[in-house]
């Protein structure tokens, strides 16, 4: 699908994307069914000759009304899977249809095996960014060998059943720069053998191209957004080909194969494609921004507002922030590990709050930032004393509490004769920074340091803890709920003992039981966790016949239903299962060796149906799984006569 977008409204920017090639003046170009015809026959045999299979497809012209549409249908299961509401979806998936549709070029209807060719849409942008190139033969042909790869994946790698099948707004990401990247792959390639390379080169240089002519006559903000979407499409055309690029060469056309099928899980495994091709490479996240991000909608959501959530990347960071020079930029992009925000907008987008959540790379990178972002929101202040959004006041008030710091800004802006607030607060604690802003919704200094710093212990993992150092001796931990699958009347004992051994503090968790058979024992945290959920634990093998070791379960909607991740030294393995009506059933395996009588960390991760597991910091496990999607409790898990010794447990 090859996109110029253009936005309209209150808070969108105007976007396009245009080649900076000159142009040589030439006869109008029309995009008719005759021209759609002729290009097609010969762009079909050139990509089944690149692919080595026959494509059945079909095109022909379509008005921008048609292809809502189809974006509307294509896209409403996906955002009904999102929004939780059938009818919320079909509303977001209307609206988002008749907004790309203008914007189209061509579109590839997904399992119809027909290519829709807007030639209106040709004429139109090729006018509104002077640019005649566009509207030409070659840009045809280059937009539909990209469309046809689309239709011959299709069919290939089953890729709308696939898409349907996810259910994270980072996973459909990562998916369709997959898709789009290895259109641009094959492309490449096809246009390259066939003489094409000029038009593709055009076609390809408009993505994500924006000409500062159109940023000047925008305010800041709207010049800010253009510059993201600009960027997203950068991400998904361009850094989705150099993943496709890496992969192939890495794996060969078997590699590409398991991309469709096995895709990552979010765009920045897509800009690092080694952590794809080898997972233990990718490092393991200490903070938990989605669960910051599910306080954060329960505390502002409010009804018939919209929430969009999405990961931030160090192109769209950089993209958006044109405030800071050069060396300021690289030390800005290397505080960042990870970010997510969250978009919610009311009153028809006349309203807005926007929360970000960064794992930076220590305590002190998180205080750069924080530095960092107070000379942009500064910079910015002065740009805004002009244009369409004039600044009138702005107060800034520096935080220092305890472990949390930062600061806060208070400002009014007058927008189309309307004086509107605007607030906002950018505060750390340890490695985490949550910025947090407010447009044409009142939010006083208290609430927003309120908010904050509860985003900021959720988000380090404070709120779902447990050392065991401030329970009783000799008891079980307060609130903590032993459980049993297919129990024999001999429950496991769970209490607080001293060691002086324990990982963190001086006391650890220790169970010890005299089951046998397929009894599992399990203890509980009070309070039930999101379905995308993290947890993660210290344990020793201490004793155990008939079996050893321990583990971690998650998603638990009772005793008898719940994912589990374990270690066994007797087996010198490590497995994860799904429990479904009290019966186990293995989903994968692993082969370790460690020794039993030493303390290892195990971790467990699900985001979606995609679960991973390390122990000792390495990846060992990844498998797919959707048996139990919503979300559960979690907590520990051993079977049988296994005797384990547990500390620093967190759930994030």
């Amino acid at each position: 699908m090859v996109i110029w977008r253009t936005f309209s409204g209150s808070l969108a920017p105007a976007l396009a994307a245009v080649p900076a090639l000159a142009v040589v003046a030439q006869e109008p170009f029309h995009v008719t069914q005759e021209v759609v015809d002729r290009v097609l026959a010969q762009v079909v045999p050139a990509v089944e000759a690149e692919l080595g299979s026959e494509i059945d497809v079909g095109a022909r012209l379509a008005t921008t009304m048609e292809v809502a549409q189809v974006l509307k249908d294509e896209n409403a299961p996906l955002m009904t899977a999102q929004l939780g509401d059938a009818r919320a979806g079909a509303e977001r998936a209307g609206r988002f249809g008749l907004n790309m549709s203008g914007a189209l070029l061509a579109k590839y209807a997904f399992g119809k095996g027909r290519i829709l060719v807007n030639p209106e849409n040709f004429e139109n942008i090729a006018l509104m960014l002077d640019r005649d190139a566009i509207n030409s033969e070659s840009s045809l042909r280059a937009v539909l060998v990209h469309e046809v790869v689309h239709a011959a994946d299709d069919a290939r790698y089953r890729f709308t059943e696939k898409l349907q099948s996810l259910r994270t707004g980072p996973e459909i990401q990562a998916y369709s720069a997959v898709f789009e990247g290895h259109a641009q792959f094959v492309a490449r390639r096809v246009c390259a053998a066939n003489g094409w390379a000029a038009g593709f080169d055009r076609f390809t240089e408009t993505i994500g191209y924006l000409p500062e002519e159109m940023l000047e006559d925008m305010d800041p903000a709207q010049a800010t957004a253009s510059r993201i979407a600009a960027s997203d499409f950068r991400v998904g055309y361009h850094d989705g080909e150099a993943f496709i690029t890496a992969v192939q060469r890495a794996e060969g056309e078997a590699g590409v194969a398991r991309a469709f099928r096995e895709p990552p899980e979010d765009l920045p495994t897509i800009l690092h494609p080694e952590w794809y091709l080898d997972p233990a490479t990718c490092p393991a996240s200490e903070l938990s921004l989605d669960a910051a991000l599910d306080l954060f909608r329960k505390l502002d959501g409010a009804p018939g507002w919209e929430h969009t959530r999405t990961t931030l990347l160090n192109p769209q960071i950089q993209a958006a922030v044109t405030e800071l020079s050069d060396e300021d930029m690289d030390r800005l992009l290397a505080c960042i590990v990870r970010a997510r925000s969250e978009v919610q907008t009311g009153g028809g987008g006349e309203r807005m709050i926007v929360a970000v959540v960064y794992e930076t790379t220590s305590p002190a990178e998180a205080a750069t930032f924080v530095e960092l972002s107070r000379r942009i929101s500064e910079v910015r202040d002065e740009h805004m004393k002009q244009g369409p959004a004039q600044l009138r006041e702005s107060h800034y008030t520096d935080y220092d509490e305890g472990e949390l710091t930062g600061f806060l800004g208070i400002k009014q802006v007058e927008y189309r004769g309307r004086t509107l607030p605007v607030s906002g607060a950018v505060l750390r604690s340890g490695k985490a920074v949550v910025e947090l802003t407010y447009s044409n919704v009142e939010r006083s200094p208290e609430a927003m340091v309120e908010e904050a710093g509860r985003m900021l212990a959720e988000a380090l993992g404070k709120a779902g803890d447990w050392e065991f150092e401030s329970f009783e001796d000799a008891a079980p931990p307060a609130g903590w709920e032993p459980a049993e699958t297919a129990g024999r009347g001999k429950p496991a004992s769970w209490t607080v003992a001293a060691d002086d051994t324990a990982p963190d503090g001086a006391q650890v968790l220790r169970v010890r039981a005299a089951n046998a058979g397929r009894t599992f024992n399990l203890f509980v945290q009070p309070a039930a966790r999101s379905a995308d959920v993290r947890a993660r634990v210290r344990l020793r093998a201490d004793s155990g016949e008939e079996d050893r070791g321990g583990g971690l379960c998650w998603r638990l909607q009772d005793a008898d239903n719940y994912y589990v991740a374990r270690w066994n030294p007797l087996e010198d393995n490590v497995r994860v299962y799904k429990v479904v009506g009290g019966t186990r059933h293995e989903l994968q395996s692993a082969d370790v060796r460690l020794d039993p009588a030493a303390w290892h960390e195990l971790e467990a991760a699900m985001v979606g149906s995609r679960m991973t597991v390390r122990l000792d910091g390495l990846q060992v496990l990844s498998v797919e799984d959707d048996t139990f999607s919503g979300p559960g409790r979690a907590g520990l898990w051993t079977k049988a006569d296994a005797s384990v010794s547990f500390d620093a447990f967190a759930v994030r």
